[in-house]
């Protein structure tokens, strides 16, 4: 049985905080650790640790909770406190879409590199599934069809390997750290068909006022690591922004 470490970070977002940690505890695979990266929140966030982690007896539970450089830094501190084969991330205010998903993907799982599905958009209650490529395609590496990091299962010597996420970054880093994932050739990953987690729509990356960040840093990404693919992310990037702009508009109307 592989051995997962499921990395949860929080600032000060105590309700979304219950419904990802119930969500984790109630995941019926039993050989899942836990890793909280709280950023010295001031709000009852620790107070919702300390319920759930103290009733629960099923699962290790590591809890940091100290001020921190940003998300990626978060992350990476919870990478750095990972032992588990695979590691996964599902911060606060997202939820796995049910107590068996955890479950229902190691049942699949045959030592691959990386592992991932499809996730739903939470929008006011509706939800909205978003299908991830099966196939990892050449092209696809260097554009905007990487599977999200919502859905994402990925070995941990893997993602040490690469140094985890690039604090330079303030939204992108994930993006990032799955483009250069996928751009080993050697990689081993697996696609499975079904739904991982439900993502909270109000994330930083989500918000449209944060469109011209996420664009530069993107941008800086390729032109320093694959220059020679800018001109064909510029014509890819406006496509893409217009379908982005798009579910923009049905998550403000829903």
């Amino acid at each position: 049985m592989h051995s997962l470490t499921i990395v949860t970070i929080n600032r000060n977002n105590s309700t979304g905080l219950q419904e990802t940690l119930t969500s984790i505890v109630n995941q019926t695979y039993s050989a899942i650790n836990l890793v909280i990266v709280d950023g010295a929140s001031s709000d009852d966030s620790l107070k919702v640790i300390d319920k759930i982690t103290n009733n629960n007896s099923k699962m290790q539970v590591c809890v940091i909770s100290e001020k921190d450089n940003g998300i990626y830094n978060a992350m990476n501190k919870g990478i750095n406190n990972s032992d588990g084969d695979y590691i996964f991330f599902l911060n606060s205010g997202d939820q796995f879409f049910d107590e068996n998903a955890v479950e229902n993907v190691f049942s699949q799982v045959d030592n691959e590199d990386v592992v991932y599905g499809n996730i739903c958009l939470s929008v006011r209650g509706k939800i909205k599934v978003l299908n991830s490529n099966p196939e990892i395609r050449f092209f696809d590496r260097y554009q905007h069809d990487m599977p999200p990091h919502p859905a994402i299962f990925i070995k941990t010597t893997k993602i040490l390997d690469i140094g985890g996420f690039n604090e330079r970054y303030k939204i992108v880093s994930d993006v990032a750290l799955i483009m250069t994932l996928f751009s080993d050739k050697n990689l081993k990953y697996k696609f499975i068909d079904m739904p991982i987690t439900v993502f909270d729509s109000n994330g930083v990356s989500s918000k449209s006022e944060n469109k011209d960040l996420i664009y530069k840093e993107r941008r800086h990404f390729i032109l320093n690591h694959y220059p020679n693919y800018l001109d064909d992310f510029e014509s890819i990037y406006e496509k893409k922004n217009s379908l982005l702009s798009r579910l923009l508009r049905w998550t403000s109307k829903a």
